[in-house]
């Protein structure tokens, strides 16, 4: 072999791995499971913030000096890595019976996180292993979550750990149940308790983060339950007697009908009464709830599991009708940069069953819930 041949082969090498070590994953997974460099290198970017730092959640604090934070670590050991398990029980005989394999699902939405972090969900320590575990008030632990199934009314759960009380049962999750023998309805639980359960983490909804009218419109108009709302505001201001009161539709200037609701209504709380299908919407910078919450400067994760999709909470939604041509009719609407619009989709997909938590999840996961190692 001539040593121009040499060179050539050399130069020919060298490029092939430098065209490697630099090429971009065509998913965060793909790179997770297939290359151990890569995947070393991916999880300290999201620890830093560096990969996908999307998020609105709790902050990172531990020490009690915010009323809710990331759960504590139940061992902190910098060589074989923290652990911040979140032990749960099931409360009631119908969650005992009915939930647990529901749960363990949920539980796998989230395990590319777990995979990554200190975070993981076990069962109460008096459980003694088993994932059927009936919650005791003398045998649990006082800041076990207690899951539970919920037969009227929707799904919810606390959000993040509570330092700023002891109370047993301080924690807890609701599932609305439907009969799991119907495939949708199984996929609509699991989707659900996966957000849910994003909430027990400490994340709360991108689409309520302060800065999100800059990058999506929010169609107050086309919520479920508008015009109920709007009838209350036209006999209120035509009522001087009423009981409801809209000062701030009457002063500094006078607001139409229309402006009143969707400028103080829609995006403000206190007005519940009137229209309480608005408060999952506004901002958190106008909830005392969220102080403390943070989110970085960079763009909404609009793929996230805690975001509402574009169509939820529509007439459409709720009337059991499919959704309009988009974007007629919704709620939440992307805003590209070029001005283009797209359809929010929760966990990146229209299909419950094919719902999955996002890079910007797992990243937010990953800096709440540091292995430390």
């Amino acid at each position: 072999m001539t040593l121009s041949t040499m060179l050539f082969n050399f130069i020919a090498l060298l490029s092939l791995l430098l065209t490697t070590t630099h090429s971009y994953p065509a998913s965060f997974e793909d790179t997770i499971s297939t290359n151990s460099i890569n995947s070393t290198l991916i999880s300290t970017n999201v620890a830093n913030s560096t990969l996908v730092p999307r998020y609105y959640s709790v902050g990172d604090q531990r020490d009690g000096s915010a009323a809710f934070g990331p759960w504590p670590f139940d061992v902190v050991d910098e060589v074989n890595g923290n652990q911040a398990p979140i032990y749960y029980c099931y409360e009631g005989a119908d969650a005992i019976l009915h939930l647990p394999l529901i749960f363990v699902d949920i539980f796998a939405k989230w395990e590319r996180a777990v995979r990554l972090s200190a975070l993981s969900f076990r069962p109460d320590p008096s459980c003694n292993g088993i994932l059927e575990c009936g919650c005791s008030d003398s045998a649990c632990r006082p800041d076990t979550l207690r899951i539970k199934a919920i037969h009227d009314g929707g799904s919810y759960a606390t959000g993040g750990y509570n330092y700023a009380s002891n109370t047993p049962g301080r924690h807890y999750l609701g599932l609305q149940w439907s009969d799991p023998q119907y495939e949708e309805n199984r996929a609509q639980m699991v989707f659900t308790g996966t957000h849910e359960m994003g909430h027990v983490i400490g994340l709360h909804h991108e689409h309520q983060r302060p800065d999100r009218d800059y990058e999506v419109e929010f169609r107050c108009d086309n919520l479920w339950g508008y015009a109920k709302a709007f009838n209350k505001v036209v006999d209120a201001r035509q009522d001087p007697l009423s009981p409801i009161q809209l000062p701030d539709c009457n002063f500094p200037k006078w607001l139409t009908d229309e402006e009143c609701m969707l400028q103080e209504v829609c995006k403000f709380p206190g007005y519940q009464d009137i229209f309480p299908e608005a408060y999952p919407y506004i901002t958190g910078n106008y909830l005392e709830k969220f102080e403390g919450f943070v989110y970085p400067q960079a763009r909404l994760d609009t793929s996230s599991i805690m975001i509402y999709n574009s169509y939820i909470n529509t007439n459409w939604n709720y009337e059991g009708f499919p959704d309009p041509e988009f974007p007629d009719g919704a709620v939440l609407v992307g805003v590209n940069s070029d001005h283009t619009l797209y359809e929010i989709l929760t966990g990146g997909n229209k299909d419950p069953a094919k719902r999955v938590v996002s890079d910007g999840d797992v990243s937010r996961v990953v800096q709440l819930y540091p292995k430390g190692n």
